[in-house]
Parts: structure tokens; sequence; C-alpha cells
């Protein structure tokens, strides 16, 4: 699947119905009781990247971290709005 970003199109990996299930755990634990989890959110980012990408290094080596975090963040959006169980 193609994921548009503010940095380029990428080509990354569809998550199965299991693999939402696990993403939805790691999301819960980013805020929880309301307080911020920011390790959390860097567990989540680096699933997403694992997940996204065969290579992730060949993939997104080239940019800052901040841009891989943007990158990854979008993806996970879009891992979000496309996992959504259809009615």
């Amino acid at each position: 699947m193609i994921v548009k970003t503010k940095k380029g199109e990428f080509e990354v990996e569809p998550i199965n119905f299991k693999d939402r299930r696990e993403l939805h755990r790691k999301e819960i634990k980013v805020y929880w009781d309301n307080k911020l989890d920011t390790d959390a959110y860097y567990e989540l980012l680096d699933w997403v990247m694992n997940k996204a990408f065969k290579n992730p290094e060949e993939a997104l080596g080239k940019f800052k971290d901040e841009e891989t975090d943007e990158i990854l963040a979008a993806i996970y959006q879009e891992y979000k709005g496309v996992s959504k169980k259809k009615s």
C-alpha cells in the first residue's frame, strides 16, 4: 500500500487483524490515566516502522529523526484509517 506524506510517498506493508490488535494495545499505553508516555509513543513508532518496511534503514535512513517521526506518524494514521472495521 502507498502512504503519502510531506516527505514523499512510501510503499508500506499492510497490517492484518492480529497486527491491528497489537497496535491498539500499544496505542493504549501511549496515553493512559490522562498521562502521555513518550517512551510508549516511540515504541509504537518503532513497531510501525518495523511492520511497514522490510528494510527500515534503507527506506528512512536519509531522513532526520524528526522527519522519520513525521513519516512514521503518517503511516500510523494510515494504518488506523485503513484498519478500521467496515460496517
